[in-house]
């Protein structure tokens, strides 16, 4: 393994922060998750650097609150929830694991090694390690846990879009969209489907949402405003259907808590919402369209369709034309039927 005194850094450094700062993890590791990726530099994949964090903000955090008496759940739903949970994640891991038992080999260089399962199971087992301390900061701290919870989504998310925006000028260029350039961003277990940057990203546009709307300052509001559009555009290019459903829920769920909210701030901040929301819509509009796979899968009726979608009829890239006649009715009338698309017709010829 390579890195090894970048590894020290990192993480002494992280320990020092939360040793005089025993909250600040509700920031850093939301921001670090998404670019904290050394595996392909440092050859560690069973226990990588974000481990070692996870790991440290365990070790520090009950260390200075093992004392403090855990608030109560909510309710007994809420521990028969957590209990269902853990159990599922143990069989899951279980089931991954069994072919360890007829000989099947331990090695992790296969696209899908046996290994896996431990790999995507830490994930959830270390989160669910996290939620005792959770509960036991402070009910003078208590306020701020979302607030910071938010601040690490955005500036995961505002990292996450700088890493894209490299890797697309590196590789394809900004406005190339006539290929599918997949972008995975620093998410370097995308090549077994251990992780997805989509679905990452589908959480955290929304938080940046969310934390634009909760800044006074005109040019915080604006700067938030420049990186949810720029955000927008790194959603897109990860060309996932599934990554397009999942951010058009979020903006639903941030939109609906806007609109519900009372108050003369709250009046000010529909505006804002409806602003970033038209940014959203237009992100890259003469970049991101729909391109021949997607468009194919619609006209088959194999998607579904809670993305938005921005087309431009007569375009090049869209290519109906490659479609027979009978796919394009399908293509059409499934858009015009389904009110969850949005569609932008644009220099439109003839259909």
């Amino acid at each position: 393994p390579l890195t090894l005194p970048w590894v020290i850094i990192i993480v002494g450094l992280y320990a020092w922060t939360l040793w005089n700062r025993p909250n600040r993890w509700l920031i850093l590791l939301p921001a670090l998750l998404p670019v904290l990726d050394l595996a392909p530099l440092a050859g560690r994949q069973l226990l990588d650097t974000f481990d070692l964090l996870i790991l440290a903000t365990l070790a520090i955090g009950y260390w200075q609150r093992l004392d403090i008496p855990a608030q109560p759940c909510s309710g007994q739903l809420q521990r028969i929830a957590v209990g269902l949970l853990l159990a599922s994640g143990l069989v899951s891991t279980a089931v991954g694991l069994w072919p360890i038992f007829s000989g099947s080999s331990l090695s992790i260089a296969s696209s899908h090694p046996v290994l896996e399962s431990l790999l995507v199971a830490k994930g959830l087992f270390l989160a669910l390690a996290l939620v005792p301390l959770l509960r036991r900061i402070p009910a003078a701290e208590a306020g701020r846990v979302r607030e910071y919870l938010v601040q690490g989504l955005a500036l995961g998310a505002a990292l996450t879009t700088a890493v894209v925006i490299i890797e697309r000028q590196r590789f394809v260029g900004l406005g190339d969209f006539d290929g599918v350039f997949r972008v995975t961003g620093n998410f370097s277990a995308m090549n077994n489907g251990g992780a997805y940057i989509e679905a990452y990203l589908a959480l955290a546009i929304p938080a940046l949402i969310v934390w634009t709307l909760m800044q006074r300052s005109m040019l915080l509001r604006l700067a938030g405003v420049f990186a949810a559009g720029v955000a927008t555009y790194a959603m897109f290019v990860t060309f996932s259907r599934g990554g397009y459903g999942g951010l058009a829920v979020g903006l639903l769920i941030v939109t609906a808590g806007v609109f519900l909210a009372k108050g003369g701030q709250a009046r000010q901040a529909r505006l804002w919402a409806l602003g970033i929301s038209l940014v959203v819509a237009l992100a890259d509009r003469h970049g991101v369209v729909l391109h021949r796979p997607l468009a194919n899968d619609l006209a088959n009726r194999r998607v579904v369709p809670l993305v938005v979608v921005v087309v431009e009829l007569g375009n090049e890239r869209l290519d109906l034309e490659e479609l027979t006649q009978v796919q394009q009715l399908r293509f059409v009338n499934l858009l015009l039927r389904r009110g969850l698309a949005l569609v932008v017709l644009d220099h439109v010829t003839e259909v």
